[in-house]
This record gives structure tokens, C-alpha cells and sequence, in this order.
């Protein structure tokens, strides 16, 4: 049963931390290596797989699943790092002479950056501000930004032996990464065009920044002393959170995050038989505030973040197959007993009666963002013969509506 897309206001001010995310591994079949690197705000996530023959191949997918491998004719190693808002990537190739190369609407053309003629970038902004990083002739590493013309400029942490650049928002906003020599540990910073800022999660020997997007949500990885320990890791603009994909036996991580809340990285274990390292999408799912009855569907809003031009879907799991559903949508958390459970939207200011479809599902897709700030409380009452009072109802969930 798919009813009909329902606009249900918009909701959001600056996005509250997602409670849980909805995460979907994907492949590219004949691959056991696949990584991604960024997505933007349209959903393309840019990445790299390694085929049989252990080369390498840059992709794109777009948000209907569509993969197309994007290769520099030139080179038998491509890879592609980031994606900006007007669809240009960037990429680079291997072996012989490493250059970068500018991706869009099917055509591959390389570039070279005054002076430094074997840099490529890993980040760029819509117009056209491009971060890396290079290494000189004593083997070390310095940061870059670039504005696609004219000379570059190179940026590093003050003090640090190692520095790279990674990306850079629409405000001239840059993170990137610092190595000081006799500290035996990488650490994140973000560079404003005035400051740099050390961004470290506490407990973390090594903070890896991999990806911004333009509400300051970063993404990364952290490492353990001993380095065996390499795990996803997001900041909210406040606090650093491990991100844990569940199934992953080996390293995780978080390369791309855009306006949205959507994020991409990858996860080593073994996926429908297959051992390697597998690229995922996690969506942010609206915060779950329980209430269910003992043994009764579940009710989730996941997606993306609720803001103009972002939308979510409201599903129902776990009915009895072909039951009557009541979705109640208020603007008030007051939760009361019943059915073994709780009410919370009180009052009430919407009610749609729905039916589960013979799995017990029902789904609401495509709830609008924006017009908001707004918080919402939705939840379900489901028609259910095996249950005492004849009803239950799900857990309740508060929906974040911003601007």
C-alpha cells in the first residue's frame, strides 16, 4: 500500500542530531573494493572501486541508484574525490605523472596548478575554490587552495610538518589535516580564512577529517594508538559521535556529508557473500521517543534532514497485513496511556486513515521540508485482533521541521 506523496509542513532550524540513521550498502558488481568519497546535495556520491585486475576506476551514482564509471582515458588508475553543487568533480589518475582531472557531463579534462604541477585537488566549492594537498621535495606534505586560475596558495597548519586540505564550503570554509612531528598522531582542523581550529575527538589518538557540508557537520575517522582501531566518526557542529555500521568487522568510515544529512563511507566484513571494503548511504532517521505498545509496529521518518528542498518518508512495519491504520499528527508532546503504550501527539491536528498492505507496511513517501521551525509528534494506532483492547500503538517519533 503507497499512498499518495503528503506534504506535511516543513520542519527545522539548525538540524537537531539524528537519533538513528537508515543505512543502504550498495556494489558495483565484479568488485570487492568499493569507496566512496563525497556526495552532494542531489544525492550523486563520487567514489572509486578496484576491478579484478586490481585497477582502479573512479564512479558517480546518482540518488536513483544509477552507477557510471568514470575513468581519465589517459590512465589506467582513476579516481574521483569530490563533488561540488553544479555537478563538477574532481578527480585524479595513476600511475606515471599523477595529475588531476575535472569531471562533468560525461568528459574527462585534466588541469595543472602553477608550480605545482603534480597536485590535485580533493575538494571544491561552487565557485570554483579548489583545496589538496602536494608533496615537496622533502617528502612533506602542505595544504593548498586554489581558485582555478593564476597561482595557488599554500595553506599549513602553523607549526605542523604535514598538512593537506580536504574540503571547502560555499563560505570559503576549509578542514583539513595536521601531522607534528614526535606526536605520532594526524588531527583535524577547520581554517575560516582568519583561524585555524583543532578539531579532536576526545579519546581519539588520530582525528581524520574526511568531508564538510554547510551547515559545519564534518565527518571522518578516528584511530586508536595501536591502529588497528579505525572507525566512522561525525561532528554536529558541537560534539564529535562514532558512527557504527552494523555487520562491520574492520575499518569504517565517513567521506562525504551534504546539506541534507546524508552521508557516504565505507565499512570492511563480508556483504551477500562477498569480502572487502563496501560503500554505504545512511539517511538521518527524525528522533524515536518510544511509547509503543510492547510488541507493536514501528513507526520511522527517515531521509534526509527537513529543510527546504529536503524530504523524508514516514513508514509503518510490523501491522497485521491489511490492518486499519490511524496516523494522529500534533503539535504538542502530552503523552497519556493507552493500549499498553502511550499517546503523545496531544492535541491532535491531523488524523489520515490508512491500511497496511499484506506485509504489514504502510508507507508515506516524500514529506516535505521547510516552513518551519516546527517540531511535529506523529504516531500510529493499529488495528490489531491479537491485542487485548483490540488496538496497539507504534512509538512515536518528533519530526524536526526547519526552514
Amino acid at each position: 500500500m503507497k499512498p499518495p506523496c503528503l506534504a506535511l509542513v516543513s520542519l527545522i532550524t539548525a538540524p537537531a542530531l539524528a537519533q538513528e540513521w537508515r543505512i543502504e550498502t550498495f556494489t558495483i558488481p565484479g568488485t570487492s573494493v568499493v569507496v566512496p568519497h563525497d556526495i552532494s546535495d542531489a544525492g550523486v556520491i563520487v567514489g572509486t572501486f578496484r576491478d579484478t585486475a586490481a585497477h582502479y576506476h573512479g564512479f558517480t551514482r546518482d540518488a536513483a541508484g544509477t552507477v557510471v564509471t568514470v575513468d581519465e582515458p589517459s590512465s589506467t588508475n582513476s579516481i574521483l574525490h569530490g563533488i561540488n553543487q553544479v555537478g563538477v568533480v574532481l578527480g585524479s589518475r595513476r600511475p606515471g605523472t599523477p595529475a588531476g582531472f575535472r569531471y562533468q557531463n560525461g568528459t574527462t579534462t585534466l588541469y595543472s596548478i602553477p608550480g605545482l604541477s603534480t597536485a590535485a585537488g580533493s575538494g571544491l566549492n561552487d565557485a570554483g575554490l579548489m583545496v589538496g594537498g602536494y608533496t615537496d621535495s622533502q617528502a612533506r606534505d602542505h595544504g593548498f587552495f586554489w581558485p582555478g586560475s593564476g597561482g595557488a596558495t599554500t595553506l599549513d597548519y602553523p607549526g605542523a610538518q604535514h598538512s593537506v586540505l580536504v574540503d571547502v564550503d560555499d563560505a570559503g570554509r576549509m578542514i583539513g589535516n595536521y601531522w607534528v612531528f614526535g606526536s605520532g598522531r594526524w588531527r583535524g582542523f577547520a581554517y575560516d580564512r582568519s583561524a585555524f581550529t583543532t578539531l579532536d575527538m576526545p579519546g581519539a589518538h588520530w582525528t581524520y577529517l574526511m568531508g564538510m557540508n554547510s551547515s559545519g557537520w564534518l565527518v571522518g575517522q578516528r584511530v586508536d594508538t595501536s591502529g588497528a582501531l579505525r572507525s566512522a566518526i561525525y561532528y554536529d557542529g558541537s560534539a564529535f559521535h562514532d558512527f557504527v555500521v552494523p555487520g562491520a568487522t574492520g575499518w569504517t568510515d565517513l567521506q562525504g556529508i551534504n546539506a541534507f544529512g546524508e552521508m557516504a563511507g565505507s565499512w570492511q566484513g563480508t556483504h551477500l557473500g562477498v569480502s572487502g571494503q563496501h560503500a554505504f548511504l545512511a539517511r538521518p532517521c527524525q528522533p524515536d521517543l518510544g511509547h509503543a505498545t510492547p510488541g507493536g509496529a514501528r513507526l520511522t521518518v527517515c531521509g534526509q534532514w527537513l529543510r527546504a528542498g529536503g524530504t523524508a518518508d514516514l513508514e509503518i512495519s510490523g501491522a497485521p497485513a491489511g490492518a486499519a491504520v490511524w496516523v494522529g499528527v500534533g503539535r504538542s508532546s502530552n503523552p497519556v496511556p493507552i493500549f499498553g503504550g502511550a499517546w503523545v501527539p496531544l492535541p491532535v491536528d491531523l488524523v489520515l486513515p490508512l491500511r497496511a498492505d499484506a506485509g504489514g507496511d504502510v508507507v508515506l513517501p516524500g514529506l516535505r521540508g521547510g516552513g518551519g521551525p516546527l517540531d511535529l509528534y506523529v504516531q500510529a494506532v493499529v488495528q490489531d485482533a491479537a491485542a487485548p483492547a483490540g488496538f496497539t500503538v507504534t512509538n512515536a517519533v518528533r519530526v524536526q521541521v526547519e526552514r
